[in-house]
């Protein structure tokens, strides 16, 4: 199983997709900086 936190709501489609890769890559996503915010 897998369990990661996206914030946002929704996430920005660039967060999904970097989170996403990062998985499929077999490292563990690290959502910080520009990626970080909030709407």
């Amino acid at each position: 199983p897998v369990d990661v936190f996206v914030p946002g709501c929704p996430p920005h489609a660039d967060v999904i997709y970097h989170v996403l890769s990062e998985l499929v890559q077999g490292r563990i996503p690290e959502i910080k900086d520009e990626k970080l915010h909030w709407d």
